[in-house]
């Protein structure tokens, strides 16, 4: 996955700026020299993170995940635990996505707002992640489910619409790619079928369907709002061959979704006006969890804020939009090209992450969620303070629903009563 991702981001959009006579988001000062730099730094950077992860990673025999239990007994309680951990994650990404909607008073919607939605819904800091990761995550959960019993098919589909409904008013793209690689993956992990060939092009045609997903969301949106500060497409438009293709050249080059090599001239360019930074971000990243307007009063500015500042000034305060800061840049703008060296850190994590992924044999709820937790993190690579953050809601909401799956519930359903101590490993 991190491959993949490198190989856009860093071979693939620099390709298509070039053929299309030169385009970059942020070109600072008109010097393409700073861009080539940057494609520089990052491949020295992933050298290294390759070969930490080379000095970790061992390619033993995968263990086979199997969802069959001992006892007629366990095997009963598991599938009912299983049933509940979804209508839960279903349920809490739906009712926190009403909140947000309630408080906002429908400033959530993308055509609605100026800002981000973290910046126009009140609490917007908890309120998002509790409505995009339980979403997000009962996505693998219906895929589960329905390899469990084949006859929760329809509930599961029904889920996941839902789900993908919401995430797409949500305008979370990525989060539902997160989904469906977290499904591809335990696929490959009960069919033992699927090779890279076949995931990369599955991961290609899941691009290319979510690179329609925005028009699509500002459709709804516009439909059942009638209220919209952007351009609404019209359905004939977006299913026409012209529309498509257009939609897919500006998901790769013109969006910010693989903008990480756009951001390496502005780094560079802050540290020939300013100077290195001395680890200052890195200090600041425990502020990340705070609201930019809250860490713009305490003097905690992270990477992402000080070159989002830089390079856009107090608009970035005002609305929180700006473009991500990855590890390497940040270790740019800290302490030079040499610390691309430290490479080898995020590799070697990413490799002890991929062992116990590979390990796993049997799934409990929380495994679940550290599993779509593991594969958000990108290899560590992306902008840290975000990562870590995220993968802490991850944790958090990922202990609540596995601890709320194991009350018992007196519905008759005799057969699936069980004790809070029982594990489905």
């Amino acid at each position: 996955m991190v491959t993949a991702t490198q190989l856009i981001a860093f071979v693939i959009r620099p390709f298509l700026a070039a053929i299309s006579g030169g385009y970059t988001l942020y070109l600072k000062n008109g010097d393409w020299s700073l861009y080539n730099w940057g494609l520089v730094y990052q491949l020295i950077f992933f050298i290294f993170y390759f070969i930490g992860y080379l000095m970790i990673k061992k390619f033993k025999k995968v263990n086979a995940l199997n969802l069959n239990y001992s006892s007629d007994g366990e095997e009963k309680r598991i599938s009912y635990r299983l049933f509940k951990a979804y209508l839960l994650s279903v349920f809490l990404g739906f009712f926190s996505a009403i909140l947000m909607n309630l408080l906002s008073n429908g400033k959530w919607l993308p055509t609605m707002r100026n800002v981000t939605v973290t910046t126009a819904v009140p609490m917007g800091k908890v309120l998002f992640p509790m409505a995009v990761l339980p979403l997000t995550m009962s996505i693998p959960l219906s895929f589960i489910l329905y390899k469990k019993n084949p006859r929760f098919l329809p509930l599961s589909l029904g889920g996941v619409l839902f789900s993908f409904l919401l995430l797409s008013l949500l305008y979370q793209r990525g989060f539902i790619l997160m989904g469906l690689i977290v499904i591809v993956f335990f696929a490959n992990r009960f069919l033992k079928k699927i090779g890279y060939l076949k995931v990369g092009m599955i991961v290609l045609l899941l691009i290319f369907l979510l690179s329609i997903i925005r028009p699509v969301a500002n459709i709804i949106s516009y439909s059942f709002f009638k209220n919209s500060k952007n351009e609404v497409s019209s359905v004939t438009q977006i299913i026409s061959t012209e529309y498509l293709m257009e939609r897919i050249k500006h998901f790769f080059l013109y969006s910010p979704n693989f903008d990480s090599i756009d951001v390496w001239p502005i780094a560079i360019s802050s540290v020939e006006e300013n100077g290195l930074l001395g680890g200052k971000t890195f200090l600041a990243i425990p502020a990340r969890f705070l609201t930019t307007k809250m860490r713009q009063n305490l003097n905690l500015i992270t990477a992402v804020d000080y070159l989002n500042s830089y390079y856009w000034g107090n608009k970035y305060w005002d609305t929180s939009f700006g473009f991500n800061v990855i590890l390497p840049q940040e270790l740019y703008l800290n302490f030079g090209w040499v610390s691309m060296i430290f490479g080898l850190i995020p590799g070697i994590i990413t490799a002890l992450i991929d062992r116990w992924l590979w390990q796993i044999s049997k799934l409990n709820i929380i495994d679940i969620y550290l599993i779509g937790a593991a594969f958000f993190t990108g290899g560590f690579i992306g902008e840290i303070g975000g990562i870590l953050q995220w993968f802490v809601a991850f944790l958090i909401i990922g202990i609540i629903i596995d601890y709320t799956s194991r009350i018992k519930f007196n519905l008759n359903y005799n057969t699936y009563k069980f004790n809070r101590k029982d594990e489905m490993n």
